[in-house]
């Protein structure tokens, strides 16, 4: 599939791509589409081998040159923030630093100094969110210290601010 699309688009054209679930949720929904693995804990979040031998190789073989940012999207995942971060901290440390990342939060009480400083030490960004129970965009940059993380910046413009997607 990667191959695919890179056979569309233009050179030096690239695109980013989030990252599968199964690695940023700490625990699977107790919804009908997760069988058995609904209400279960799950065992590979923020498990940086899994990134490395199952999402990056595709990418390094067909789509290396069309290879935006990767973006590991966090819902509220009921982690306290001082353990979230000390997770998310140890994760970014293992990934290689040849490819670019960006994490989107969806818990305001993780926007902090303690997390911009986590993505800077990595050259990480933050994925500014346009989102339900997301504070604004100019919020979340006062949030940072008006500091961006990293050389790029992404931008994710969902739903009007305390609209439900439903």
């Amino acid at each position: 599939m990667l191959q695919d699309y890179a056979a569309q688009l233009p050179t030096d054209f690239e695109m980013c791509s989030k990252v599968w679930e199964q690695i940023t949720i700490p625990q699977y929904p107790n919804l009908p589409e997760y069988g058995v693995k609904a209400g279960q804990t799950n065992p590979d979040f923020l498990n940086a081998e899994l990134f490395l031998n199952e999402v990056l190789p595709p990418y390094q073989r067909s789509f290396k040159g069309h290879t935006g940012p990767f973006i590991f999207e966090f819902q509220r995942t009921g982690i306290e923030p001082v353990e979230f971060l000390k997770r998310l901290d140890g994760f970014l440390g293992k990934l290689p630093k040849d490819f670019r990342y960006s994490v989107e939060i969806r818990n305001a009480l993780v926007l902090s100094s303690d997390y911009r400083s986590i993505l800077q030490h990595h050259g990480v960004s933050h994925v500014y969110n346009h989102w339900t129970y997301m504070p604004g965009l100019v919020e979340q940059h006062k949030r940072l210290d008006e500091v961006f993380t990293a050389p790029f910046v992404v931008f994710r413009l969902l739903t009007p601010l305390r609209v439900k997607y439903a």
